[in-house]
């Protein structure tokens, strides 16, 4: 990345991949948020990573008209591909909040060793079309996500964490939120 992204990146997301037989330390951006970016870098002996662009994907934006940002990314070599988190919250001014900060609800995409095997390099980065699995909890911000055992074959179950900041947060016209809580998700892959 150049200087003026590492200056306004948030790291968000971390995963490890083995990549041509190597293993790689992946990293995926919020900021800045005209699309979700996702970096990889050899893990060696070497003190310096070098970040390398893997892949990036147009998370759209929700129902209120509010970008989706990453959250979270997990490689499950089960699915052969990544779970990825993604959210959003603004700071604009809305009624009825104070001016406090306002969810708008998460997503959860999935990508897979293929469909990124296939990808097209654009701007150094492979150019990822994708499907929301599903949107959901609106009035929480979700934050991470991991895989949790399962014993059927096909299932896959996750657990989401969701860190609503501060106990003053609102989501438009609701009630303070707690600080935070977990949620487990089931996923059936086709």
């Amino acid at each position: 990345p150049n200087t003026t992204e590492i200056q306004k990146a948030k790291i968000e997301g971390l995963a490890i991949k083995t990549i041509n037989g190597k293993k790689n330390l992946i990293i995926g951006l919020r900021e800045p948020d005209s699309l979700v970016r996702v970096y990889s870098a050899e893990i060696n002996e070497q003190v310096k990573l070098t970040l390398k662009p893997y892949f990036s994907f147009n998370a759209g934006k929700t129902v209120d008209g509010e970008q989706f940002k990453l959250s979270s990314l997990e490689y499950v070599i089960e699915m052969k591909g990544f779970i990825i988190l993604t959210s959003s919250e603004t700071n604009k001014p809305v009624p009825n909040t104070d001016g406090l900060p306002v969810f708008h609800g998460n997503a959860i995409w999935f990508i897979s060793d293929e469909k990124l095997e296939k990808a097209q390099v654009s701007n150094d980065f492979k150019q990822i079309e994708t499907t929301k699995i599903s949107e959901f909890q609106k009035d929480n911000k979700s934050e991470g996500i991991c895989t949790l055992p399962s014993s059927l074959p096909n299932k896959f179950k996750f657990a989401i964490v969701y860190d609503n900041d501060t106990k003053d947060m609102k989501t438009a016209g609701a009630n303070p939120l707690p600080l935070g809580k977990m949620q487990i998700v089931e996923l059936t892959k086709n």
